[in-house]
């Protein structure tokens, strides 16, 4: 082992020759000479650290005036991964192997890349994203400018490695410095107008949407009962909606709302890693050609390398992209590597941890994770594929809480949309389908609320319903407006959305029916609404009343009172308009006559010996239309299994056939 004075003699004669070196000649000097100095940091001697802190400074001024001079990568790289070096060699060999990268050729960098991401895992937070960040870099390339196949690659047979890498890829693709992801609120210098308040308010919904998120790690925690603390944060989030508040991040003097740190989908630490210590934007044309290359890596990599379960979420946020090159290629990877609707799908929408994925992409980071490390919800784009993915799962319906979560996200969430509404309302009608007993028993009330809230107060694109039955600041029409003057100016998407809402309610009430059954309000509801909703959701309507039908069956007392008389007014009312000169409207007939006992619906509900309902489908027999004619002429026909009709038919059919036997016995005789 050398002395204190040889290493200090050895380290004065290196920094003499670099200083009578020229520029021309340094590059071949520092080839030799940098990896040597930078091992010295392994002696024990202070001076020795100390005269090579010396020589390093030197190298540094010198390297700034030649940008464009090359370093040791090979060398600095195998000095690095050197797990036998102490840590502070390791240390300074990375700070020079990442200055060496960024002067190297694509082909070295490809070559090196590999060799530092190999264990890359195992190291240090910020050794980490530093090798991460390079590998962006030097794998985010051409085709031609890797030799080693991505199969071959020992970083990518590695789970945990391949992990560190895929996730850092996933954000590198969510990145999109453009994006604020929530449409900002306009400033105004006076008192706020109704329809900014209107608008404004989903922004406020955003706070309470906050803490039902809160409240979900607790959840997870304990799986208890917690639909009453949702409630309370659902029924604060929705009189926030109504009221129209003005949202907390505009400040008194009505400035503008601050612009996000971090991109829709990312937190501002992810940010951090993604853009390194210098947080220098990329040019958009550099970003979109290194996103793309990215996703050419991962296709040339196999199935049995990389499976298709941990690159869905990649292909699906590529094809969001604002790039159309992107947008397009992640489109069509999406569609042939990661497959679900086969009989031999190649991605398992079943996976819990699959399903986790989508729903804290959906979501964002919990309240419970600090501020800084916080990702932010996906896009509206984004969301819209997500919610897609959801509904075709059962898992996915069964995730408690995270399911009203999302609903809620979608229908009250900022920067939400009359598609997203729609998006919520169908995965609202596939929970409540697919979801078990114990799980919708907690989720069931908070949606009923929701879809009734939705269906009482908001109209379309976010407008609160006033009491004229206009949306507030809108010309849009409300559906009983709609329907008295026979047009409605209501968009295809508000259509949608207002016909899921039915549909949920209709398999609410086939799920849990003690919800809707307690009093005739849903039902009356309904059946108002087969005059009143516009005629695009209006089949939708027809079959939440044939659900209550069923829901309604073997009720007694003042609610089977006043289903009596619902049936009754439909019949009568729509009987009174057909002889009118808008001709009536058959939709009411057929839900009316459906619960009355119409076909095998209605059997369930009222019995074939209830004469009051019998009436209703006489009067209904005799209808100008063929469905309603045909409705009622169903319910005048007695169901197979009503026993003692049929008992008391076969009865008089013996007695019929023996009498006429009688009579030709003694005709016979004569």
């Amino acid at each position: 082992m050398a002395t204190e004075a040889e290493e200090l003699a050895a380290l004065d004669k290196a920094l003499t020759s670099l200083g009578f070196t020229d520029d021309s000649k340094l590059e071949r000097v520092l080839h030799v000479l940098m990896p040597r100095v930078i091992d010295q940091m392994a002696s024990r001697h202070a001076s020795t650290k100390q005269k090579v802190m010396g020589i390093l400074s030197h190298v540094n001024k010198r390297l700034k005036a030649q940008p464009c001079m090359k370093l040791p990568l090979t060398d600095l790289t195998a000095l690095y991964v050197n797990l036998e070096r102490p840590p502070m060699v390791r240390n300074f060999a990375l700070v020079y192997v990442e200055q060496a990268f960024e002067r190297a050729t694509p082909e070295d960098r490809a070559a090196q890349i590999t060799v530092l991401l190999h264990g890359v895992a195992a190291r240090t937070a910020q050794h980490r994203e530093m090798i991460l960040r390079m590998a962006v870099v030097g794998l985010a390339v051409h085709e031609k400018h890797i030799a080693a196949a991505v199969d071959t690659m020992a970083f990518m047979l590695d789970p945990a490695d391949r992990g560190a890498f895929v996730f850092h890829c996933l954000e590198f693709l969510m990145y999109q410095p453009n994006t604020a992801g929530y449409a900002p609120v306009v400033a105004q210098s006076g008192p706020t107008s109704p329809l900014i308040a209107a608008n404004a308010s989903n922004v406020a919904v955003a706070a309470e949407l906050a803490a039902i998120s809160a409240t979900a790690a607790a959840i997870a925690a304990n799986p208890g009962n917690h639909a009453e603390r949702l409630a309370g944060f659902f029924a604060a989030a929705t009189a926030n909606a109504a009221v129209g508040s003005v949202p907390p991040t505009v400040g008194a003097g009505g400035a503008a709302p601050a612009r996000p740190a971090a991109p829709p989908g990312l937190s501002p630490a992810s940010v951090a890693r993604i853009l390194g210590p210098g947080g220098a934007v990329p040019a958009t044309k550099d970003l979109a050609a290194r996103k793309l290359a990215l996703l050419e890596f991962f296709h040339r990599a196999s199935d049995t390398t990389c499976p298709p379960a941990e690159l869905v979420l990649h292909y699906l946020v590529a094809a969001c992209d604002a790039d159309h090159e992107v947008s397009k290629r992640g489109e069509e990877l999406l569609k042939r590597r990661c497959t679900w609707e086969t009989n031999r799908p190649l991605v398992d929408l079943e996976d819990a941890a699959l399903v986790g994925r989508l729903y804290r992409l959906f979501l964002g980071g919990a309240e419970t994770v600090p501020e800084a490390s916080r990702a932010l919800p996906a896009s509206p784009a984004l969301k819209l594929r997500l919610v897609s993915l959801l509904c075709r799962s059962a898992s996915a319906a069964n995730a408690f809480p995270s399911t009203v979560q999302c609903i809620f996200t979608c229908l009250y969430g900022a920067g939400t949309t009359t598609r997203l509404k729609a998006a919520g309302m169908e995965l609202a009608v596939w929970v409540l389908r697919h979801a078990t007993d114990a799980q919708l028993k907690q989720a069931s009330p908070l949606l009923l609320r929701g879809m009734l809230q939705l269906l009482d107060g908001k109209t379309a694109e976010g407008g609160m319903a006033g009491d004229g039955g206009v949306a507030a600041g809108g010309d849009e029409e409300s559906p009983a407006a709609a329907a008295s003057t026979g047009a409605s100016n209501f968009t295809a998407g508000t259509v949608t959305l207002r016909g899921f809402c039915y549909q949920a309610l209709g398999q609410l009430a086939v799920r849990q029916p003690a919800l809707v059954t307690g009093t005739p309000d849903i039902a009356t509801r309904v059946f108002s609404a087969l005059t009143s909703e516009p005629e695009g959701c209006r089949a939708s309507v027809q079959g939440a009343a044939r659900s209550l039908a069923l829901a309604y069956g073997g009720c007694g007392g003042g609610v089977a009172m006043a289903i009596e008389g619902l049936l009754l007014s439909s019949i009568e009312g729509t009987a009174a308009a057909q002889e009118g000169a808008r001709g009536g409207q058959p939709g009411v007939q057929r839900g009316a006559l459906a619960a009355a006992g119409g076909g095998a619906v209605g059997a369930h509900f009222i019995p074939f010996n209830h004469v009051p309902a019998r009436y209703l489908c006489i009067v209904a027999a005799g209808d100008a239309k063929p469905d309603v004619r045909e409705e009622g002429r169903a319910g005048l026909r007695p169901p197979e299994d009503d026993d003692d009709v049929v008992k008391k038919r076969k009865g008089a059919f013996a007695t019929t056939t023996a009498k006429a036997g009688d009579e030709g016995k003694g005709e016979g005789e004569v």
